[in-house]
Protein backbone atom coordinates (compact mmCIF):
# COMPACT_ATOMS: atom_id res chain seq x y z
CA UNK A 1 0.00 0.00 0.00
CA UNK A 2 1.46 3.34 -1.06
CA UNK A 3 1.96 6.11 1.44
CA UNK A 4 -0.29 9.18 1.34
CA UNK A 5 1.13 12.11 -0.60
CA UNK A 6 1.47 14.25 2.53
CA UNK A 7 3.36 11.46 4.34
CA UNK A 8 5.79 11.09 1.43
CA UNK A 9 6.31 14.84 1.39
CA UNK A 10 7.06 15.03 5.13
CA UNK A 11 9.27 11.92 5.09
CA UNK A 12 11.32 13.29 2.19
CA UNK A 13 11.75 16.63 3.95
CA UNK A 14 12.90 15.16 7.27
CA UNK A 15 15.25 12.70 5.55
CA UNK A 16 16.98 15.51 3.63
CA UNK A 17 17.46 17.52 6.84
CA UNK A 18 18.59 14.42 8.74
CA UNK A 19 21.20 13.41 6.16
CA UNK A 20 22.52 16.97 5.81
CA UNK A 21 23.00 17.35 9.57
CA UNK A 22 24.49 13.85 9.86
CA UNK A 23 27.08 14.59 7.17
CA UNK A 24 28.03 17.92 8.77
CA UNK A 25 28.37 16.42 12.26
CA UNK A 26 30.32 13.45 10.89
CA UNK A 27 32.76 15.77 9.12
CA UNK A 28 33.19 17.81 12.31
CA UNK A 29 33.80 14.63 14.31
CA UNK A 30 36.30 13.22 11.81
CA UNK A 31 38.09 16.57 11.60
CA UNK A 32 38.45 16.83 15.36
CA UNK A 33 39.63 13.22 15.72
CA UNK A 34 42.06 13.64 12.82
CA UNK A 35 43.66 16.76 14.35
CA UNK A 36 43.94 15.11 17.78
CA UNK A 37 45.49 11.92 16.41
CA UNK A 38 47.75 13.83 14.03
CA UNK A 39 49.21 15.75 16.96
CA UNK A 40 50.02 12.42 18.61
CA UNK A 41 51.70 11.21 15.42
CA UNK A 42 53.79 14.37 15.31
CA UNK A 43 54.95 14.10 18.92
CA UNK A 44 55.67 10.38 18.53
CA UNK A 45 52.93 8.99 20.79
CA UNK A 46 51.44 6.83 18.02
CA UNK A 47 52.71 5.62 14.66
CA UNK A 48 51.44 7.18 11.43
CA UNK A 49 50.16 3.78 10.22
CA UNK A 50 47.60 3.75 13.07
CA UNK A 51 46.17 7.19 12.28
CA UNK A 52 43.38 6.27 9.86
CA UNK A 53 42.34 2.96 11.53
CA UNK A 54 41.97 4.74 14.88
CA UNK A 55 40.05 7.57 13.23
CA UNK A 56 37.68 5.16 11.45
CA UNK A 57 36.86 2.98 14.43
CA UNK A 58 36.57 6.02 16.69
CA UNK A 59 33.97 7.44 14.31
CA UNK A 60 32.05 4.14 14.27
CA UNK A 61 32.11 4.13 18.06
CA UNK A 62 30.47 7.59 18.16
CA UNK A 63 28.06 7.00 15.26
CA UNK A 64 25.13 6.00 17.51
CA UNK A 65 25.13 9.37 19.24
CA UNK A 66 25.39 11.17 15.89
CA UNK A 67 22.35 9.32 14.54
CA UNK A 68 20.19 10.31 17.51
CA UNK A 69 21.08 14.01 17.59
CA UNK A 70 20.99 14.30 13.76
CA UNK A 71 17.50 12.87 13.42
CA UNK A 72 16.20 14.95 16.35
CA UNK A 73 17.57 18.17 14.84
CA UNK A 74 16.41 17.13 11.38
CA UNK A 75 12.83 16.78 12.63
CA UNK A 76 12.98 20.13 14.39
CA UNK A 77 14.23 21.85 11.23
CA UNK A 78 11.63 20.10 9.10
CA UNK A 79 8.79 21.06 11.43
CA UNK A 80 10.21 24.56 11.85
CA UNK A 81 10.10 25.06 8.08
CA UNK A 82 6.42 24.03 8.06
CA UNK A 83 5.72 26.78 10.56
CA UNK A 84 7.92 29.33 8.79
CA UNK A 85 6.23 28.78 5.41
CA UNK A 86 2.76 28.53 7.06
CA UNK A 87 2.33 25.02 5.59
CA UNK A 88 1.42 23.71 9.03
CA UNK A 89 -1.81 25.72 8.97
CA UNK A 90 -2.81 24.17 5.67
CA UNK A 91 -2.20 20.74 7.19
CA UNK A 92 -4.31 21.66 10.22
CA UNK A 93 -7.08 22.82 7.90
CA UNK A 94 -7.35 19.42 6.23
CA UNK A 95 -7.63 17.65 9.57
CA UNK A 96 -4.05 16.79 10.60
CA UNK A 97 -3.55 16.90 14.35
CA UNK A 98 -0.31 16.15 16.16
CA UNK A 99 -0.94 12.41 16.20
CA UNK A 100 -1.47 12.31 12.42
CA UNK A 101 1.53 14.60 11.93
CA UNK A 102 3.64 12.31 14.11
CA UNK A 103 2.99 9.21 12.00
CA UNK A 104 5.37 9.93 9.06
CA UNK A 105 8.12 11.02 11.45
CA UNK A 106 7.71 7.80 13.44
CA UNK A 107 8.11 5.82 10.23
CA UNK A 108 11.52 7.43 9.69
CA UNK A 109 12.37 6.94 13.36
CA UNK A 110 11.61 3.22 13.29
CA UNK A 111 13.96 2.74 10.34
CA UNK A 112 16.80 4.64 12.05
CA UNK A 113 16.06 2.89 15.36
CA UNK A 114 16.59 -0.49 13.67
CA UNK A 115 20.00 0.71 12.47
CA UNK A 116 20.75 1.89 16.02
CA UNK A 117 19.68 -1.46 17.42
CA UNK A 118 22.16 -3.21 15.12
CA UNK A 119 24.92 -0.80 16.18
CA UNK A 120 24.35 -1.14 19.93
CA UNK A 121 24.10 -4.95 19.78
CA UNK A 122 26.96 -5.70 17.36
CA UNK A 123 28.55 -2.65 15.76
CA UNK A 124 29.34 -0.61 18.88
CA UNK A 125 31.07 -3.37 20.89
CA UNK A 126 32.99 -4.43 17.78
CA UNK A 127 34.19 -0.84 17.25
CA UNK A 128 35.16 -0.46 20.92
CA UNK A 129 37.15 -3.69 20.73
CA UNK A 130 39.04 -2.42 17.67
CA UNK A 131 39.74 0.93 19.37
CA UNK A 132 41.07 -0.85 22.44
CA UNK A 133 43.25 -3.16 20.35
CA UNK A 134 44.67 -0.20 18.43
CA UNK A 135 45.45 1.53 21.71
CA UNK A 136 47.22 -1.63 22.79
CA UNK A 137 49.29 -1.65 19.59
CA UNK A 138 50.09 2.05 19.98
CA UNK A 139 51.21 1.50 23.58
CA UNK A 140 53.47 -1.39 22.58
CA UNK A 141 54.99 0.61 19.71
CA UNK A 142 55.65 3.70 21.80
CA UNK A 143 59.28 4.64 21.27
CA UNK A 144 61.13 7.21 23.32
CA UNK A 145 63.34 7.95 20.32
CA UNK A 146 60.32 9.17 18.34
CA UNK A 147 59.51 11.94 20.81
CA UNK A 148 59.81 15.39 19.29
CA UNK A 149 62.26 17.56 21.27
CA UNK A 150 60.78 20.69 22.82
CA UNK A 151 57.28 19.21 23.27
CA UNK A 152 55.49 17.80 26.29
CA UNK A 153 54.42 14.21 25.55
CA UNK A 154 52.15 12.01 27.63
CA UNK A 155 53.46 8.46 28.18
CA UNK A 156 50.77 6.04 26.91
CA UNK A 157 48.42 4.53 29.54
CA UNK A 158 49.69 6.70 32.36
CA UNK A 159 49.54 10.25 33.65
CA UNK A 160 53.31 10.71 33.22
CA UNK A 161 54.47 13.56 31.00
CA UNK A 162 57.96 13.70 29.49
CA UNK A 163 59.87 16.63 27.99
CA UNK A 164 63.26 16.61 26.26
CA UNK A 165 65.37 19.48 25.02
CA UNK A 166 67.23 17.52 22.32
CA UNK A 167 67.55 14.04 20.79
CA UNK A 168 70.18 11.92 19.07
CA UNK A 169 68.70 10.26 15.99
CA UNK A 170 71.59 7.79 15.70
CA UNK A 171 71.51 6.38 19.24
CA UNK A 172 67.86 7.14 20.02
CA UNK A 173 68.85 8.91 23.24
CA UNK A 174 67.23 12.07 24.58
CA UNK A 175 69.08 14.86 26.38
CA UNK A 176 68.04 17.31 29.11
CA UNK A 177 64.99 15.26 30.11
CA UNK A 178 62.16 16.15 32.48
CA UNK A 179 59.64 13.53 33.63
CA UNK A 180 56.55 14.65 35.59
CA UNK A 181 54.72 11.99 37.60
CA UNK A 182 51.47 12.68 39.43
CA UNK A 183 50.30 10.33 42.20
CA UNK A 184 47.51 10.69 44.77
CA UNK A 185 49.91 11.26 47.68
CA UNK A 186 52.80 13.06 45.99
CA UNK A 187 54.17 14.81 42.93
CA UNK A 188 57.49 13.63 41.46
CA UNK A 189 59.78 15.39 38.99
CA UNK A 190 62.77 13.55 37.51
CA UNK A 191 65.45 15.50 35.66
CA UNK A 192 68.32 13.84 33.82
CA UNK A 193 71.10 14.72 31.43
CA UNK A 194 70.21 11.86 29.11
CA UNK A 195 67.90 8.88 28.78
CA UNK A 196 66.86 6.08 26.49
CA UNK A 197 64.27 3.34 26.20
CA UNK A 198 65.41 -0.17 27.13
CA UNK A 199 63.82 -3.62 27.09
CA UNK A 200 65.47 -6.29 29.29
CA UNK A 201 66.43 -9.56 27.64
CA UNK A 202 63.68 -12.22 27.55
CA UNK A 203 61.10 -9.65 28.63
CA UNK A 204 58.35 -7.60 27.01
CA UNK A 205 58.47 -4.91 29.70
CA UNK A 206 59.96 -1.57 28.79
CA UNK A 207 61.73 1.07 30.87
CA UNK A 208 63.01 4.60 30.53
CA UNK A 209 66.62 4.55 31.70
CA UNK A 210 67.88 7.93 32.95
CA UNK A 211 71.47 8.91 33.64
CA UNK A 212 72.94 11.64 35.85
CA UNK A 213 69.89 13.31 37.29
CA UNK A 214 67.81 14.36 40.27
CA UNK A 215 64.51 13.25 41.80
CA UNK A 216 62.28 15.84 43.47
CA UNK A 217 59.23 14.75 45.47
CA UNK A 218 56.63 16.79 47.31
CA UNK A 219 53.64 15.39 49.20
CA UNK A 220 50.04 16.46 48.65
CA UNK A 221 50.11 18.83 51.63
CA UNK A 222 53.11 20.68 50.21
CA UNK A 223 54.98 20.49 53.52
CA UNK A 224 57.35 17.57 52.85
CA UNK A 225 60.00 17.97 50.15
CA UNK A 226 62.51 15.26 49.23
CA UNK A 227 65.40 15.59 46.81
CA UNK A 228 67.84 12.91 45.66
CA UNK A 229 70.59 12.46 43.10
CA UNK A 230 71.25 9.39 40.95
CA UNK A 231 73.71 8.18 38.34
CA UNK A 232 71.29 5.73 36.74
CA UNK A 233 67.57 5.21 37.31
CA UNK A 234 64.75 3.42 35.51
CA UNK A 235 61.04 4.20 35.13
CA UNK A 236 58.59 1.53 34.01
CA UNK A 237 56.50 2.22 30.89
CA UNK A 238 53.04 0.78 31.55
CA UNK A 239 51.34 -1.18 28.80
CA UNK A 240 47.79 -2.36 28.28
CA UNK A 241 46.95 -5.85 29.45
CA UNK A 242 45.36 -7.47 26.44
CA UNK A 243 43.96 -10.22 28.67
CA UNK A 244 41.61 -7.63 30.21
CA UNK A 245 40.04 -6.87 26.85
CA UNK A 246 37.00 -9.21 27.04
CA UNK A 247 36.16 -8.10 30.58
CA UNK A 248 35.25 -4.50 29.74
CA UNK A 249 31.45 -4.21 29.91
CA UNK A 250 31.29 -1.92 26.87
CA UNK A 251 32.80 -4.68 24.69
CA UNK A 252 30.81 -7.64 25.98
CA UNK A 253 28.23 -9.29 23.70
CA UNK A 254 24.60 -8.31 24.17
CA UNK A 255 23.53 -11.82 25.25
CA UNK A 256 26.05 -11.88 28.10
CA UNK A 257 24.87 -8.50 29.37
CA UNK A 258 21.24 -9.59 29.18
CA UNK A 259 21.88 -12.77 31.19
CA UNK A 260 23.93 -11.08 33.92
CA UNK A 261 22.70 -9.52 37.18
CA UNK A 262 25.95 -7.60 37.72
CA UNK A 263 25.17 -3.85 38.19
CA UNK A 264 27.88 -2.74 35.76
CA UNK A 265 26.67 -5.09 33.04
CA UNK A 266 23.04 -4.13 33.66
CA UNK A 267 24.02 -0.47 33.41
CA UNK A 268 25.79 -1.14 30.10
CA UNK A 269 22.78 -3.10 28.77
CA UNK A 270 20.35 -0.30 29.59
CA UNK A 271 22.76 2.29 28.21
CA UNK A 272 22.89 0.51 24.85
CA UNK A 273 19.10 0.19 24.70
CA UNK A 274 18.71 3.86 25.61
CA UNK A 275 19.82 4.96 22.11
CA UNK A 276 16.87 3.53 20.11
CA UNK A 277 14.45 4.24 22.98
CA UNK A 278 15.55 7.86 23.30
CA UNK A 279 15.19 8.29 19.55
CA UNK A 280 11.48 7.37 19.74
CA UNK A 281 10.97 9.59 22.80
CA UNK A 282 12.69 12.55 21.12
CA UNK A 283 10.56 12.08 18.00
CA UNK A 284 7.39 12.51 20.07
CA UNK A 285 8.97 15.44 21.91
CA UNK A 286 9.95 17.16 18.65
CA UNK A 287 6.28 17.81 17.75
CA UNK A 288 5.44 20.13 20.69
CA UNK A 289 8.96 21.59 20.83
CA UNK A 290 8.67 22.78 17.22
CA UNK A 291 5.70 25.09 17.85
CA UNK A 292 6.68 28.58 16.75
CA UNK A 293 5.38 31.56 14.81
CA UNK A 294 6.34 32.32 11.19
CA UNK A 295 8.10 35.49 12.32
CA UNK A 296 10.54 33.52 14.51
CA UNK A 297 11.64 31.27 11.64
CA UNK A 298 12.55 27.60 11.62
CA UNK A 299 15.30 28.03 14.25
CA UNK A 300 13.03 29.63 16.84
CA UNK A 301 12.95 26.69 19.27
CA UNK A 302 16.28 25.07 18.34
CA UNK A 303 18.19 26.35 21.37
CA UNK A 304 15.51 25.09 23.78
CA UNK A 305 15.40 21.72 22.03
CA UNK A 306 19.19 21.31 22.27
CA UNK A 307 19.05 22.19 25.98
CA UNK A 308 16.34 19.55 26.50
CA UNK A 309 18.44 16.97 24.63
CA UNK A 310 21.55 17.74 26.69
CA UNK A 311 19.56 17.44 29.92
CA UNK A 312 18.08 14.13 28.75
CA UNK A 313 21.51 12.78 27.74
CA UNK A 314 23.18 13.90 30.98
CA UNK A 315 20.45 12.32 33.10
CA UNK A 316 20.98 9.03 31.27
CA UNK A 317 24.74 9.19 31.86
CA UNK A 318 24.25 10.10 35.51
CA UNK A 319 21.81 7.23 36.05
CA UNK A 320 24.25 4.81 34.41
CA UNK A 321 26.99 5.83 36.87
CA UNK A 322 24.52 5.49 39.78
CA UNK A 323 23.68 1.92 38.74
CA UNK A 324 27.35 1.01 38.43
CA UNK A 325 28.09 2.40 41.91
CA UNK A 326 25.02 0.76 43.48
CA UNK A 327 23.27 4.03 44.31
CA UNK A 328 20.36 3.20 42.00
CA UNK A 329 18.69 -0.23 41.65
CA UNK A 330 19.04 -1.81 38.22
CA UNK A 331 15.28 -2.40 38.12
CA UNK A 332 14.68 1.35 38.13
CA UNK A 333 17.78 1.94 36.03
CA UNK A 334 17.56 4.35 33.14
CA UNK A 335 13.86 3.72 32.56
CA UNK A 336 12.76 6.55 34.84
CA UNK A 337 14.61 9.07 32.66
CA UNK A 338 12.81 7.87 29.50
CA UNK A 339 9.48 7.91 31.35
CA UNK A 340 10.10 11.45 32.64
CA UNK A 341 10.90 12.88 29.19
CA UNK A 342 8.02 10.96 27.57
CA UNK A 343 5.65 12.38 30.19
CA UNK A 344 6.95 15.86 29.39
CA UNK A 345 6.29 15.27 25.68
CA UNK A 346 2.68 14.19 26.21
CA UNK A 347 2.09 17.01 28.69
CA UNK A 348 3.21 19.55 26.09
CA UNK A 349 1.06 17.87 23.42
CA UNK A 350 -2.08 18.02 25.55
CA UNK A 351 -1.29 21.54 26.76
CA UNK A 352 -1.01 22.87 23.21
CA UNK A 353 -4.32 21.18 22.33
CA UNK A 354 -3.49 20.10 18.77
CA UNK A 355 -3.52 16.33 19.26
CA UNK A 356 -6.77 15.90 17.31
CA UNK A 357 -8.41 18.45 15.03
CA UNK A 358 -12.18 18.85 14.52
CA UNK A 359 -12.07 17.72 10.93
CA UNK A 360 -11.11 14.08 10.45
CA UNK A 361 -10.62 13.45 6.76
CA UNK A 362 -8.42 10.98 5.01
CA UNK A 363 -5.17 12.54 3.87
CA UNK A 364 -5.01 10.87 0.49
CA UNK A 365 -8.62 11.62 -0.47
CA UNK A 366 -8.25 15.24 0.59
CA UNK A 367 -5.03 15.84 -1.33
CA UNK A 368 -6.10 13.93 -4.43
CA UNK A 369 -9.44 15.71 -4.61
CA UNK A 370 -7.57 19.00 -4.83
CA UNK A 371 -5.50 17.89 -7.80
Amino acid sequence: MSLPIIHRYLIKDVLLNFLAILIVLLLILLGGVFVRLLSKVVDGTIEASLLFPMMFWGAVESFTTLLVISLFLGMLLSLGRLYKDSEIYALRAIGLGDLQLLLPYLQVTVGVALVLLFLVIWGGPWAKQHVYELRFIAAQKFDLAAITPGQFVRVPNSDDVIFAQASDTKTGALHEIYLFQSQPSLQRIITAQSGRQVTPRDSTERFLEFQNGFIHEIDSSGKRWVEGRFEKSGVYIPGLLQSLLPHKASMLPFTELFASADPQKQAELQWRLSFPISLIVLTILAIPLSYTSPRKGRFGKLAIAILVYLTYSNLLGLSKSWIESGKLPAMLGLWWVHALVLALAFYLLFKQGQILTPRRVKHRQTVESGQ
